[in-house]
């Protein structure tokens, strides 16, 4: 067995304890709220074509299966949006999400990776933080996005649960939907 062990999060707690842990300390990952606030100067997309005043769904998750981003590029396929969907960070599937997205008609402005710094004003541009994760402990930009008082869209997995209680913190959608 294990003398001890620090998980982030209830799922990962429920694992260590089947193994066998005994001693168990669970500490969620944090973020500097300091930073990571509503106050501040939102971000400018119009690099990136999307207006000043058009909505934005932001997904900041690693163009990765596992985070599957385009479950959201298909969520937005073939309905009037109100809203602009802004694909952050990057890769191995990048190339195939800008794909997927033309393909479908979706007209989703990919942003690439940025700085820890210009997260915050990226985050308050936001009128929805979405991710559709199929796995997660802590998903520290789920909590950013939070802080900025940006409402979030995320996916039931076993991390998530511990944040987004459905309605409470944001709302929830099975993995896959």
């Amino acid at each position: 067995g294990f003398a001890g062990v620090i998980v982030d999060s209830q799922a990962n707690e429920s694992v260590a304890s089947e193994c066998g842990a005994v001693n168990i300390l669970r500490i969620p990952w944090g973020i500097d709220i300091s930073v990571f606030s509503d106050s501040g100067p939102p971000m400018d997309l119009s690099n990136w074509g999307v207006s000043e005043d058009e909505p934005v769904v932001l997904s900041l998750r690693a163009h990765e299966e596992r985070y599957r981003v385009g479950d959201i590029i298909r969520a937005f396929a073939g309905k009037n949006q109100p809203a602009r969907l802004v694909i952050g960070n990057s890769g191995s599937l990048t190339n195939d999400l800008k794909s997927l997205a033309s393909h479908l008609g979706v007209a989703a402005a990919f942003v690439p990776p940025m700085d820890e710094e210009d997260l915050p004003a990226l985050l308050r541009r936001a009128s929805a933080y979405v991710t559709a994760s199929e796995v997660d402990g802590t998903s520290v930009t789920l909590l950013q996005a939070m802080a900025c008082g940006v409402p979030v869209v995320a996916s039931v997995n076993a991390g998530n649960v511990d944040w987004v209680p459905e309605l409470e913190t944001g709302f929830t959608f099975p993995i896959g939907d």
